[in-house]
């Protein structure tokens, strides 16, 4: 593993890209089958699960290191790191048998999970025996899950097409959906052709861009198709003879928390293909999506019941066709891709009330965009995705071909009420926010948010919080409610698992109103939802 944990240190050293490029190519070249084959698993999310509990990890750890729990803590939130802070606690320098490939340290911590707590003590004792410090952070990585340092999914795509010769798309293709290295080897994985129609992967996704203010005013849309955004989950249906699959974004396989849409697509013999669109709930008799609150109760839930399905019904919106007969069409126009969805698949296709079409328009249609955007309020969507017509189904973000206008974010005013320190960068900083609001006269929870302050601010408002805690409940801190914020948020629904009796979707701060005090922010009764 030693090698490993070399690319991982000089990985994380480094925030210049090709760097990382070169660094992960070097390695590639010099180390075995097995052990590439796993650090691409873990490098783009395919990683082992957690195999100790992080409370029997810690509990370990104090007792390895016979350090008592509240120093544990302590040293916990200021290193911001769980593997981190237990390599520094051990501090093993002299250790040097860390002979064992990744790929054989790897099954022998994924064979903890075996274990009753005692052997998983012993055992895990004498691994922090053998190793030094910098094994054992690797170590602790692999036990809870976790390898964040700035290595994204294109990157190392882009460091083994430099190191196979294998084109970049080819190689998001390959590397879709769910494999584990337990199961595939390095040959079958990236060279065997065709391997996504052998099987139900999904392929990669198309993104857009984020239309900012200037490239609203300057873009002409006369050339786009436009479509309603929903706020959904965005998904891709695969048939292929009887094998049907749902993946989903994120490409975790769905099919069995939908098995509607999954028993309507079975009916469908004619068609096999692969289909782009969003998965939402819907409300029949008024004919409008449901909030995502309510599609958040199917994420997860596999084979729900007839209740769950008949209260939280769904729909799949197709707007897009990636794949027809065994024939990849996305390096097709739009236009050409719409044209096969619209012609030979609506009356085979949405027949069915779980299979809809996307309704598409253009600007001949409406005044102006605005008046589209005001059409896409009334029918509660996030706002429009605007398309060229000659547009490819590209892999990731391509700007100019697909752009999203969302409507401008919903604001509240909200008192500080809870904080605890981050993690990383942040460790030593509170970054961590629940926001309140006023209801009946009793300052409620209602967000928290993680995002919108400068190095500053955080340094500011953490000076107050050291100053200002009334009560502490572990890492979190109960503070006077009197530092005011302007929170945005996405969209905001009923819910009775929160105190406020509301949730609300991507809350972030935009800005500290140091102009206010606690009785000026948001009262509940001001909301409208």
């Amino acid at each position: 593993m030693l090698k490993f944990v070399k690319l991982y240190q000089s990985l994380d050293q480094t925030t210049k890209q090709n760097e990382k490029i070169q660094l992960l190519v070097n390695y590639f070249s010099e180390t075995t089958d097995s052990d590439k084959l796993w650090v691409i698993a873990l490098f783009i999310g395919n990683r082992p699960k957690k195999i100790v509990k992080i409370s029997t990890l810690k509990k370990f750890a104090c007792e390895y290191t016979q350090t008592p729990d509240w120093l544990f803590d302590e040293s916990y939130a200021v290193v911001g790191d769980l593997a981190e802070t237990i390599a520094l606690l051990i501090q093993n320098t002299n250790a040097n048998s860390n002979t064992k490939s990744l790929t054989q340290w790897i099954l022998d911590v994924k064979l903890l999970a075996r274990l009753n707590e005692e052997d998983q003590k012993t055992t895990l004792f004498q691994y922090w025996d053998e190793l030094e410090n910098n094994s054992i952070f690797i170590l602790n990585k692999l036990l809870t899950g976790g390898f964040r340092i700035g290595i994204s999914k294109g990157l190392l795509i882009s460091a083994l097409s430099k190191s196979t010769g294998i084109l970049v798309e080819d190689l998001y293709l390959r590397l879709s959906g769910k494999w584990s290295p337990d199961t595939t080897d390095i040959h079958h994985l990236l060279f065997e052709t065709n391997t996504h129609l052998k099987s139900l992967h999904p392929y990669p996704y198309c993104l857009a861009t984020t239309l900012s203010d200037t490239e609203k005013i300057k873009t002409n849309f006369d050339g786009y198709q436009i479509e309603l955004k929903w706020d959904g989950i965005r998904a891709q249906i695969i048939k292929r003879g009887p094998l049907i699959a749902i993946w989903s974004r994120g490409e975790e396989l769905i099919s069995e928390s939908f098995p509607e849409i999954i028993d309507q697509f079975s009916r469908i013999e004619s068609f096999n293909g692969v289909l782009d669109g969003e998965i939402i709930c819907w409300d029949f008799i008024n004919e409008i999506p449901l909030s995502f609150n309510h599609i958040q109760k199917r994420i997860g839930r596999k084979k729900p019941g007839k209740k769950t399905m008949t209260d939280y019904p769904v729909v799949f919106i197709a707007y897009d066709l990636l794949e027809n007969n065994g024939l990849d069409i996305r390096n097709e126009f739009l236009s050409f891709r719409r044209m096969q969805l619209e012609n030979e698949f609506t009356q085979k296709l949405f027949e069915s009330p779980n299979l809809r079409l996307s309704q598409t328009f253009n600007l001949n249609q409406f005044k102006n965009i605005q008046e589209l955007m005001g059409f896409s309020k009334q029918k509660k969507t996030e706002g429009l995705i605007l398309k060229e017509i000659t547009s490819k189904y590209e892999i990731g973000r391509k700007k100019g071909s697909w752009w999203k206008w969302k409507h401008e974010a919903e604001t509240l005013d909200a008192v500080l009420l809870y904080a605890q320190k981050g993690h990383g960068n942040r460790a030593n900083v509170y970054s961590d926010f629940t926001f309140g609001i006023e209801k009946s006269g009793e300052l409620v929870p209602f967000a928290k948010a993680y995002s919108g302050l400068t190095k500053i601010e955080l340094l500011e408002v953490s000076q107050w919080i050291n100053k200002n805690t009334i009560n502490s409940f572990g890492p979190v801190k109960s503070v006077k409610a009197e530092l005011v914020f302007e929170i945005a948020f996405e969209g905001i629904a009923e819910s009775p698992r929160h105190k406020s009796g509301v949730s609300v979707r991507f809350p972030r701060i935009i800005c500290w109103r140091k102009d206010k005090n606690a009785q000026q922010i948001t009262k509940f009764e001001d909301l409208q939802f």
